[in-house]
């Protein structure tokens, strides 16, 4: 249900965040903390634009929030990875199967 679902919300939404705010609420279990949104967007957007795969996008994590202990960045794919936001990279591709 996830990945359909979360393609069927890009669909339907221009509001990436409101989107993002749907998918960590409703496609994880349990539901994560609407803390995580603009980090999560962060993440999208940066990845969506990386040329270079060598290249390590580091994101700071919201406030009162770590990785692994004490850690308070984080690369950017482990986000989408961890919070399961490959079907946000996946869309545009979708759209231009549209056409």
């Amino acid at each position: 249900m996830g990945l359909f679902s979360l393609l069927a919300m890009l669909e339907t939404s221009d509001d990436i965040e409101e989107t993002v705010r749907w998918h960590l609420s409703s496609n994880c279990y349990p539901p994560l903390p609407e803390a995580y949104v603009p980090m999560c967007v962060e993440a999208i957007r940066a990845c969506k634009m990386q040329f270079d795969e060598n290249e390590k996008i580091m994101l700071k994590l919201p406030e009162g929030m770590f990785y692994k202990g004490d850690q308070t960045v984080v690369e950017a794919w482990t986000v989408i990875e961890a919070f399961h936001l490959e079907g946000f990279l996946m869309e545009e591709d979708y759209a231009d199967e549209d056409q």
